[in-house]
């Protein structure tokens, strides 16, 4: 199951704007998910994204039929170049090749350089009714919906703070900076975490981009 990001056009907007401010950041192209599915809203736009060392392959649909797929390979300096590509004719290729490109290199340096909210309504499963006398449970849902917010004072978190138990599913810990106070800082690579049925996670951006 891929790891999905849903956005709308507002923000695909914002997520340009931001772009624009933080080019550098955008060129560098992180990885924080290898694999990841982006969502469009309103015109139902699905981008299938893949990333390897050499290449990134995106496959788009619409909700009537498929699209086709288009190949990147990196040219350096935060440059990619069109390998291949199978989108029809009708669908302006040029334009929708490149603006899959822009909304992929920024969401993903979004996700590397910005910072995670998970909403305190969704970090706990089975939250216990008050006056129950039962134990408070320690499990959280690590499935539940995460707001990708640009925030370079705040330390990207997997797991909502407090809660420690073993998840009960396997799921993906996206790439991401791990600071430390001599101040050092190294990427950590994507990696599973947990066991049991593997679960997606559901990333959507919320609140403003430039606070």
């Amino acid at each position: 199951m891929m790891d999905r990001i849903i956005v709308t056009a507002a923000d695909i907007k914002k997520l340009l704007a931001w772009r624009d401010e933080h080019k550098e950041l955008v060129r560098s192209m992180p990885v924080p998910l290898r694999e990841v599915k982006i969502q469009i809203v309103e015109s139902g736009i699905s981008i299938k994204c893949f990333r390897f060392d050499k290449k990134l392959k995106l496959y788009l649909d619409s909700p009537s039929r498929k699209l086709g797929h288009v190949v990147f390979a990196p040219l350096g300096n935060g440059l990619w170049k069109k390998k291949a590509s199978t989108l029809s004719a009708d669908c302006n290729p040029a334009e929708t090749e490149q603006g899959a490109l822009t909304v992929y290199g920024s969401l993903m340096a979004l996700m590397a350089y910005g910072a995670s909210e998970t909403p305190a309504a969704t970090e706990v499963e089975n939250e216990p009714k008050a006056h129950t006398g039962h134990k408070r449970s320690t499990r959280w849902n690590p499935v539940s919906t995460t707001y990708i917010l640009h925030s370079s004072g705040k330390r990207l978190s997997v797991a909502p703070k407090g809660h420690h138990a073993s998840p009960s599913c396997s799921f993906t810990v996206r790439g991401h900076f791990r600071h430390y106070r001599s101040g050092k800082t190294i990427w950590i690579a994507e990696y599973r975490k947990g066991t049991g049925k593997e679960q997606s996670k559901t990333y959507k951006i919320g609140g403003d981009l430039d606070e």
